[in-house]
């Protein structure tokens, strides 16, 4: 009958991946479910999208894709082995592990509760610098431009809204109503704002 109060009100960045309603993205034969999507929550969130995200929008998604494809789907499971297979194939290389570590230290800094112009742009420079300082692989370079996109994301949104809190932005502004989307085309990462409704 009356509102309850939800504390705290942020535990990891919100957004994700851009699909439809059918869960298709961008990308012909890739679709996104669960919390890598934006699918079920915009500025702020509660805990049990999640769980809707996970199950209603797994399932969305995996009927899309055998509707696209014209598949049976068969319930296989990968054995023991073949789930040992794949962890070892997407697990990191100590490289990987230590620009994890760079990646996640810079958008802390930057990405924190408190935002301002000045950090996020402190922010951006030292990821540019990462991004620039080896060659680094395709996964690894995937993982510098998606932090850029954040960074970058924050940075276009000059406001507060949900979760996104710039001491120097400290309203909200109905310029700004909408959904931030990051299009990333090659080495360039473009931000715009999609208007709802």
């Amino acid at each position: 009958r009356e509102p309850v109060p939800v504390e705290p009100g942020i535990h990891y960045f919100m957004g994700g991946i851009d699909v439809d309603v059918r869960h298709r993205t961008n990308i012909e034969g890739l679709y996104a479910a669960g919390e890598c999507c934006s699918q079920y929550h915009g500025a702020n969130r509660l805990g049990g999208n999640s769980t809707m995200g996970a199950i209603y929008g797994g399932r969305i998604a995996a009927q899309s894709l055998a509707e696209q494809f014209n598949v049976q789907t068969d319930g296989t499971i990968l054995s023991v082995e073949q789930n040992a297979s794949l962890a070892a194939e997407l697990s990191g290389t100590v490289q990987e592990e230590q620009l994890n570590r760079q990646i996640r230290d810079i958008l802390s800094e930057a990405l924190g509760i408190v935002r301002t112009e000045e950090g996020l742009q402190a922010g951006m420079r030292r990821m540019q610098e990462l991004s620039g300082s080896q060659a680094w692989n395709e996964r690894q370079h995937d993982r510098l431009m998606l932090a850029q996109a954040m960074l970058q994301s924050a940075i276009y949104r000059k406001e507060s809204r949900g979760a996104h809190y710039r001491s120097d932005y400290p309203e909200t502004l109905e310029e700004f109503r909408g959904r931030t989307v990051a299009l990333r085309q090659a080495d360039t990462v473009t931000v715009s704002l999609e208007k709802l409704g």
